[in-house]
This record gives structure tokens, C-alpha cells and sequence, in this order.
């Protein structure tokens, strides 16, 4: 008995954990206005996400040591940033949690398929207005300027979803 009960705990913890993850996860039934954020897009030029209201605008934290933002960066390239990258009503923020300037550099030198710009937030300064832990991390942010989806972690089927989704705001 005493040998099931640690077992046990841990069954319990995972259920919960899940359950509080899952929730994190894909369409919001309520939508909340996405947290403003200035961002350093090029040598001198700052935007903030307020300016892009009126756009349909995707936000992926992910950092360079995570394996599944390694995975989820190509797909991005393939089925969102190829179609849509130069959409004036869309915008792509990739935000490298933790990582410099340097790093996205190094990371970009042996990922040249990957196309879109990415931006550091070395300090989470932006990072902790949308999430406590994880990565990746994708917000759909609506014209009004709300998070209408949002999704913890790469599951490709999730992806898909995200992507579909994108699609027909962009139509």
C-alpha cells in the first residue's frame, strides 16, 4: 500500500496539471484585450503593438534551446509566413524569449529556410505580459486589438488549427 501511494500522488498531480494545461489551448470562448508591448523592429524603428490594430497579427515566443520551437519555426515559414508575409492586414512577431541578438543571429545562420525577422526580448519584458512558462507560444491578436487564440506548446494538429484559423481572418 505504502508503495502505491507515491504513485498515486503523482497520477493526481498530472491529471491536474493537464487538465490546467489543456486549458491553455487553442480558441478563446472569451477574448481579452492583448497586453501593449514596444518592440525594436530594425536599427532605430520601434512599433508597438497598439500601432497594428486593424491587422490580424500572430505573436510566437519561443526561445532557441527549446526543441519543439525548433520544430514549430519551419512551419511557421512554410504554411503562414509564405502566404501571408507580405499581407499588408497581417503581422508576424517572433519574439526569442531569453535569447540575444547574437543568439537569434547564430540561430538564423544554420536555419536559413526560416525567411521572417525575429526579435529578442532578453530580459522577458514582453514574454511575462502574455505568459508565466513555456514555449512556444502563439497569439492570434484580432483587428480590435484581442487575443482570440492562444496555445502553449507545438502539437501539429494544433498548428493546423492555428493556421486554418489564420486563413479565414485573412480572407
Amino acid at each position: 500500500m505504502k508503495k502505491l501511494l507515491p504513485f498515486t500522488t503523482l497520477l493526481i498531480i498530472a491529471f491536474f496539471a493537464g487538465n490546467s494545461y489543456a486549458q491553455d489551448k487553442g480558441l478563446l470562448t472569451n477574448k481579452y484585450k492583448a497586453p501593449d508591448f514596444e518592440i525594436q523592429l530594425s536599427a532605430g524603428k520601434n512599433i508597438r503593438l497598439s500601432d497594428l490594430k486593424g491587422k490580424i497579427v500572430l505573436i510566437n515566443f519561443f526561445s532557441t534551446s527549446c526543441s519543439p520551437c525548433r520544430a514549430e519555426l519551419p512551419m511557421i515559414q512554410k504554411h503562414i509566413w509564405k502566404k501571408h508575409g507580405k499581407n499588408d492586414n497581417f503581422e508576424l512577431l517572433v519574439i526569442a524569449r531569453d535569447n540575444s541578438t547574437e543568439d537569434i543571429a547564430k540561430y538564423l545562420s544554420l536555419n536559413t529556410a526560416i525567411k521572417f525577422p525575429i526579435y529578442p526580448d532578453t530580459k522577458r519584458t514582453i514574454y511575462q505580459k502574455y505568459a508565466k512558462i513555456g514555449v512556444p507560444q502563439n497569439f492570434v491578436i484580432d483587428k480590435e486589438g484581442n487575443v482570440l487564440y492562444h496555445v502553449t506548446g507545438y502539437y501539429e494538429a494544433e498548428f493546423l488549427n492555428m493556421v486554418n484559423l489564420i486563413n479565414e481572418l485573412l480572407k
